[in-house]
């Protein structure tokens, strides 16, 4: 039976579902180069010195979008491996289920390697949560660049909105995640786990 989906709440991996629908998004986005479009041909001077660099007024030089590109798909690549890499460690119980009349571990050791892995853990979470306001970061950097004056191009920096928005939602799914592990971590100092 479902539920309905007003009554739904979070799903347990939604910061996961959220970070790899980000990345696909920005990635489109970079795909399109940002959405610069050209808004005219600006010739060409005809004759260059050979000693002489020409910079033609307001344009954009290919290296500096290539840049752009690569700090974002290298922070939106560290951000999901930040968030597998913490996804993947949780407390172990270190009791076989296989061999139940072996002699267990004392109880001190047991703690202190499940705190070890929580500690790893939300390591792990609060790096994710820095690469998103990297990201932002970035962004807005982005953002204070294309906003200038430039002749050749135009660039709509209000399409950069959506993305900011689901990096702040990502930030929030990503506390709350780190928000259970420490309440995991009281139940194990409690020895309720």
């Amino acid at each position: 039976m479902s539920v309905i989906k007003r009554k739904r709440g979070i799903s347990r991996l939604e910061f996961y579902n959220n970070a790899r629908e980000l990345r696909a998004e920005l990635t489109a986005y970079l795909l399109r180069n940002f959405g610069i479009r050209p808004k005219k041909q600006i010739e060409q001077p005809k004759e260059i010195p050979a000693d002489e660099e020409v910079a033609l007024p307001g344009e954009i030089p290919d290296w500096m979008i290539d840049n752009f590109r690569t700090r974002i798909m290298d922070l939106c690549r560290n951000l999901m491996m930040n968030i597998t890499a913490g996804n993947s460690i949780y407390p172990s119980p270190m009791v076989d289920p296989k061999t139940p009349d072996v002699q267990k571990m004392p109880i001190e050791y047991v703690r202190r390697v499940q705190s070890d892995e929580l500690a790893d853990r939300r390591r792990y979470q609060t790096a994710a949560i820095a690469n998103c306001y990297q990201l932002i970061q970035e962004l807005q950097y982005f953002k204070d660049v294309f906003s200038l004056r430039f002749d050749n191009f135009t660039i709509d920096v209000k399409k950069l909105i959506p993305y900011v928005q689901k990096i702040e939602k990502e930030i929030q799914l990503l506390k709350g995640w780190r928000k259970s592990t420490n309440d995991l971590a009281k139940k194990i100092i409690k020895g309720e786990n």
